[in-house]
Order: structure tokens, then sequence, then C-alpha cells
């Protein structure tokens, strides 16, 4: 997955470079993220990536509510608007696990 790709699936122009150097730190900590969290190394027979892409999909979900939350906030009100973040039980915004969770691999203790 390249920041480009992650700036099509968030709608962001490629002529906007503004976040370009966020994305490039984070992406490969998002990526590692969904590997853990799904227990399977998605990648092909040559080594390379190979997220479905359901797993990418959330990927740019994740990175887009990390973008936008407000560190430790879990609600936020002002006047009319009304601002509140899901995230389940382990942390992910549940449109995340939601994505996710269809390629969780089996894991042995």
């Amino acid at each position: 997955m390249t920041v480009a790709e992650l700036k099509r699936l968030l709608r962001i122009s490629a002529e906007d470079t503004e976040n370009d150097d966020y994305f490039s730190a984070v992406l490969p900590l998002a990526m590692d993220h969904a590997r853990d969290y799904c227990n399977q190394d998605f990648r092909d027979a040559d080594g390379n990536d190979d997220f479905p892409g359901g797993v990418r999909l959330g990927i740019a979900k994740l990175i887009e509510y990390q973008m936008n939350k407000a560190a430790g906030v879990q609600s936020y009100t002002l006047a009319r608007e009304s601002t509140t973040w899901a995230a389940s039980a382990s942390g992910l915004p549940q449109e995340v696990e939601a994505l996710w969770n269809p390629h969780r691999g089996v894991y042995f203790v």
C-alpha cells in the first residue's frame, strides 16, 4: 500500500501534499497493526504486500480516525454539534474491526 493509494481511499487530492509526511510515517505502522490484529502476513510469494481490499480500506480508516481524533476525547459537544468516536474493546474503531475481522487468522496460545 502506498501513500498515493491511501490518499485515493481517503478522497484526498494527489496535489494536496500537506499530510504526506504524516502518511509516510504512519502507513507502515498501520499496516503492521493490521498484520498483528489479523494474525496474517499479507505478502505474496515474492514478499510484496498483498492486503485484501477490506484490510486496505481498514488501514485507511484507521489512519483517518487517528488524524481526526483528539487524544483522550470520547465525546465532544459544542452547541448543537456533537462528536463521538466509537471504539471497540480493542481500542480500534468499530468500522475498522468490521473490515478486518473476516481476515483474522487462527491464533494458538
